[in-house]
This record gives structure tokens, sequence and C-alpha cells, in this order.
């Protein structure tokens, strides 16, 4: 890095805004969190990971009593790749009169910080969470299509349906645009009126904490759940684009993700550098950059319930 005249820049010490950053990001992340972190695998370096995708579903079989023999299953196991190849940054120009004030009140830098490590931390969440839009199951003629409500039947079948396919219910959890989750199920007594169901408390079917449980699974709120684009999945359109939103109901290693690693021999995550602009300009640019990848990694842990925009 050139070197900057003056001391105004020591408070933007690119050791020192690589950390915040760093935290502001993993903080500021959403979605990620849930979903199946393997960063580890490309922590010292690499590019793609290989998922080994083993067989899900397996039978028991009597054993014959006097020969011990027993019915052998094919395995036919797969493999998935999770290439890092995406590469996303954000940058901010600082004059030096602008270090000059930020350097005399270190309340300013978490502002400037914060504000890098969210622009990254929005475009990670929204990579990943476009996974659900295609390939997973789909709730069928017996939950909401994209010209309804998000209706209790479309939660209660995606349940089903993720049952049906053995998948830990512990290990589950909604996705929901703000918009479906209350013009839908808060528009219903039944989410909100426990005279409803008799009674309340861990064994009832929906748990009293409505805003983060619905029939006793968490419920993530997220803008980032991505219109639906297919036209022939709805009736009405807003400017032109789908009404519809893909809300979805996810097991935690559905989608699998890894930041990769820019920093050298440093652990993955958010790289910041401070580069003089040349021409004459008393400014610094301010820039910080992430490498990652994100993988469907199985196609039946989610399931995708359409509705519309009033719900």
């Amino acid at each position: 890095m050139g070197t900057v005249v003056g001391t105004n820049y020591f408070p933007f010490r690119p050791d020192v805004w690589s950390n915040d950053v760093n935290r502001f990001f993993y903080k500021k992340l959403a979605c990620a969190p849930f979903f199946w972190d393997l960063s580890g695998e490309v922590a010292a370096g690499g590019k793609t990971i290989i998922v080994p995708s083993l067989t899900e579903t397996f039978s028991a079989h009597s054993i014959t009593t006097t020969t011990g023999a027993i019915t052998d299953i094919t395995l036919s196991d797969t493999v998935q790749r999770l290439d890092v190849d995406k590469w996303y940054g954000a940058s901010r120009i600082i004059s030096d009169y602008m270090a000059a004030q930020v350097a005399n009140g270190y309340g300013s830098l978490p502002f400037y910080q914060e504000d890098l490590g969210y622009a990254l931390a929005q475009q990670f969440d929204q990579d990943l969470i476009r996974l659900a839009d295609a390939g997973g199951l789909t709730d069928g003629t017996s939950t909401a299509t994209s010209t309804s409500s998000l209706t209790g039947t479309a939660l209660e079948a995606a349940i089903r349906i993720m049952a049906s396919y053995s998948v830990p219910r512990q290990d589950l959890q909604f996705f929901l645009h703000p918009t479906s989750y209350w013009a839908g199920p808060m528009k219903r007594q039944k989410f909100y009126d426990a005279s409803q169901f008799g009674k309340m408390g861990p064994g009832s079917p929906i748990q009293s904490g409505v805003f983060d449980l619905l029939y006793g699974i968490p419920v993530m709120l997220t803008e980032m759940v991505q219109k639906d684009k297919a036209a022939n999945q709805h009736t009405t359109a807003l400017g032109g684009r789908a009404s519809g939103y893909n809300n979805f109901l996810a097991h935690k290693q559905a989608f699998a993700y890894a930041v990769g690693n820019l920093n050298g021999p440093k652990t993955a995550g958010v790289r910041v550098k401070m580069i003089p602009q040349v021409g004459g300009d008393y400014a610094t640019r301010i820039t910080a950059d992430i490498m990652y990848g994100v993988k469907r990694i199985s196609g039946t842990r989610f399931v995708t319930m359409k509705c519309s925009t009033g719900g």
C-alpha cells in the first residue's frame, strides 16, 4: 500500500478495518447462519468443494434366522460441486478532509465500517436465498398458489411434505416475505387466538411466540425472499413483474456455502484495502471484497410456497 501523508489516516489502518468490517459482515447476515457453512474447507485456499450426496432413503429388511442372509441396498450416490466463483466488493472514497474529521471522532468509524459490511452481507444473502427459486419440492394443489394468500393449509402441507421425506423437523425453518406473513398467517385468527386450539404452551400446535414460531418451527422474515418470475404461475402483475413470492420451508442442509480466502495465510472472510487516489486527488479509496460460492445441495429438503403480493 502506498504511503499516506500525515497522521489523520491512523484510524483507517487496513488491519483494524478488516476485523471490524468482517465482524459487521457476519453480524448482518440474515439467512446464511442457518445453512451449511463449508468455509473451513477452503480456508487455506481452493476453488471447488466436492460434497457427497449419499442415498437418503434406507429400508430395513428382515434377516433370515438360519443363514443370516440380508437384502442389500444398491447405493446411488452422487456428488455436488460447490464452486467458490463469486467475487463482490464495495468501496468508499474518503477525502483527506473527511479523514481528519473522522480521526477526531472515533464514533464515526463504525458507521463507515458497518456500511461496507452490510453491502457485502446483503449480496451474499441474496445469492444464497435465490437458490430456493427453483429445483425444490412444490406444495402442489393443496397449498397456496401465486394468486392466493399464504394459508395455514400451505404451511401444514409443506411440513407434511418434509415429513414424508423423513426430514428432521427440528432442523427446519420457514423463510417468508414480510408481506406474505402479515397479510397471510397473521390475518387468520387461529395463528394469534389461543382459544382456537384450547391450550397453549410447549405442546400446542402453534406456540404463543408467533413472531418467531409457526407450528413450533422458527420463522425468518426477510424481504430477500424472491418474487416468482414465472409468468404462468400467476394472473396478476405489478409493473410488468411477477406478483408472487417464493416463500419456502427448508432444512439446514438444503443449501451450502463457502467463503473463500482472499487474505493469503489468514482465515477466510472480508478483505479490506486502502488505495491512495492518483492524479493529485487528496483522497483514499477504502475497498472491501469477498469471494464465496453457494450451492443447492438437495432438492428434497425444501418446499416452495408461492403466494400473491397481497398475502
